[in-house]
């Protein structure tokens, strides 16, 4: 993403990331997860903030494509690279 060509608001954006902990139901580390909808989903919340903004988040959990967590959001708000922090958070237990 560049200032040229910034996410707009509304717009699905799909984060990848790793460190999310636990899932459910129990999957292999270091695989791709299984297939959406329904997939292996985080087993603690978690939240997303863009620009301080926070974003609807739709599944967190294993990706289908590689080893690691997809965490798939709205844009609520226009960003652009300069303009904006990305936040996940999650609850420790």
């Amino acid at each position: 993403m560049t200032a040229e060509n910034a996410a707009k608001a509304g717009s699905a954006v799909t984060i990848y990331c790793t460190g999310l902990g636990e899932v459910s139901p129990a999957f292999q580390a270091g695989n791709a997860g299984p297939p959406l909808p329904g997939g292996a989903a985080t087993v603690t919340p978690v939240t997303v903030a863009i620009g301080n903004v926070n974003a609807p988040v739709h599944f967190t959990g294993l990706a289908p494509v590689a080893p690691g967590n997809a965490v798939p959001v709205t844009l609520t708000v226009q960003t652009t690279p300069a303009q904006s922090s990305l936040e996940i958070t999650m609850a420790v237990q």
